[in-house]
């Protein structure tokens, strides 16, 4: 089965997931491409190493 196939299968999403092969769970997701664009306003806040937390 595909890729697509599979995401279609399990559908509903709501939160649109990048894939490693580049396929997205809900591109068309009605916030956007959530949650991306809420990390997006965070991400400078956060550092990007985590380790020892």
């Amino acid at each position: 089965m595909s890729t697509e196939a599979e995401i279609k299968k399990l559908a509903p999403w709501f939160h649109n997931i990048h894939l490693p092969d580049g396929s997205t769970t809900a591109p068309n997701h009605f916030l956007g491409d959530f949650p991306k664009f809420k990390w997006d306003k965070i991400k400078n806040d956060i550092p990007e190493d985590l380790e020892g937390w």
